[in-house]
């Protein structure tokens, strides 16, 4: 019953909300934030016994149709990430990233939009319990210390940087 409500929700949303053109370029980036990783010194909460199979970029296509995430939320949400791995003093590996963007997204959503899904929803789009990402939130946010404002300044440095990433190659965290 509860998952006949969500296919609902989830078809309702995919029909009226318009592919972002955000999602490959974020992807790249965190991708590079990989690449420039060498072993975590700690392991972060988000660590998955395994690698996804689903690529990042078709894993954060899918959470921005289905969770309606618009590209200036996608920023936001890219800001967060940037603060989180910079607080928590750790490097990105490819068995945390997916779960990460969930959550990051999932702060972003709350902080910025007036109307949106429960966190059941977004545990059920991103393959996760909702237990785990009720924890996973909760982390997030004592790591960046509830710090979720982007100012208009940062914002719109993020955009350009995103907008530009294909000519220039930018490791977003240099940004803040």
């Amino acid at each position: 019953a509860a998952s006949d409500v969500y296919k609902r929700q989830v078809m309702s949303v995919a029909a009226v909300v318009p592919p972002t053109t955000f999602h490959p370029t974020i992807s790249r980036i965190l991708l590079g934030y990989q690449k420039l990783s060498s072993n975590s010194s700690q392991p972060l909460p988000y660590t998955s016994l395994y690698v996804p199979e689903i690529s990042l970029s078709k894993y954060m296509e899918r959470i921005s149709m289905y969770g309606a995430l618009e590209d200036s939320v996608l920023a936001c949400t890219l800001i967060y990430i940037d603060r989180y791995l910079l607080t928590a003093g750790a490097e990105l590996t490819s068995h945390e990233v997916h779960r990460l963007f969930l959550t990051a997204a999932l702060v972003a959503v709350k902080f910025h939009y007036d109307e949106f899904f429960d966190n059941d929803y977004y545990a059920a789009i991103g393959g996760i319990t909702l237990e785990e990402l009720n924890d996973l939130e909760v982390d997030f946010l004592n790591a960046v210390e509830y710090k979720l404002y982007v100012d208009e300044e940062l914002h719109e440095r993020y955009m350009k940087a995103i907008v530009s990433y294909g000519n220039v190659c930018v490791r977003s965290k240099l940004l803040l």
